[in-house]
C-alpha cells in the first residue's frame, strides 16, 4: 500500500468522486496492490465532509469495489 496524493488518484475516480461526493475534500488516497480475485489495484480514497473522513475503495476504472463505506 502507498499513499498518492489526491491529484494523482486515476481520472475516472477523480470524476466518480466529484460525481457522486459533491463539495467534499480527499483528505488522503492510497493505492493498494492485492494478490487474490478481484482487480489487481485497488485505490482507497479518505474523503472529508466537515470533521467525518468516509474511506471508499474505488478500482481505476471509477467503479466502486464492493459496497463498504467506513465513517470515521
Amino acid at each position: 500500500e502507498e499513499e498518492l496524493a489526491p491529484r494523482s488518484l486515476p481520472e475516472p475516480v477523480l470524476a466518480r468522486v466529484s460525481r457522486v461526493y459533491p463539495g467534499v475534500e480527499i483528505a488522503y488516497a492510497t493505492r493498494e496492490f492485492r494478490r487474490s480475485s478481484g482487480p489487481d489495484v485497488v485505490y482507497e480514497v479518505y474523503l472529508r465532509h466537515g470533521p467525518k473522513i468516509r474511506e471508499v475503495e474505488f478500482e481505476a476504472s471509477g467503479q466502486p469495489h464492493g459496497t463498504e463505506e467506513q465513517v470515521f
